[in-house]
């Protein structure tokens, strides 16, 4: 279906995978009538609750299911997110909450602080291109 997103927090101890929590998401043309979906329901249900969540976004889901997680007593050496998450907002409260990010970084228009100038990635890729391959991936005795 178009629009529907089904977030899933999963932990790894490298053998064995769990999944810890998940949620879904609605893109914005895909929602409903929040008031008439959520009208029809008592509000102390568990399908009042998740229809109720379904309205919020991603980086908010994502959050909450991480914060749930810590406070339950998870620990995990790392945090292995999709591109999507790897925005400045969510680095900064995923290192918040004490845990290291994995990601690979988001292409798009944000602005990257790197080596203390404001770069998109694209730009801090062509930097990159221009180091001499000889000194890169050399280690010192």
């Amino acid at each position: 279906m178009r629009g529907i997103n089904v977030l899933s927090l999963n932990y790894s101890d490298g053998l064995s995978n769990f999944m810890l929590d998940f949620a879904i998401n609605m893109g914005k043309h895909a929602r409903v009538s929040a008031e008439k979906m959520l009208s029809e329901l008592d509000h102390r249900t568990t399908a009042y609750k998740r229809r109720a969540e379904i309205m919020k976004g991603k980086h908010q889901l994502a959050t909450d299911m991480i914060k749930r997680a810590v406070k339950s007593g998870i620990y995990a050496d790392y945090l292995l997110v999709d591109s999507w998450y790897s925005k400045p907002v969510f680095l900064k409260e995923m290192n918040d909450l004490g845990l290291r990010v994995i990601s690979r970084m988001a292409n798009n228009k944000s602005i990257w602080n790197f080596k203390d100038k404001a770069n998109t990635l694209d730009s801090i890729y062509k930097n990159f291109q221009q180091v001499n391959p000889d000194c890169v991936n050399r280690y010192r005795d």
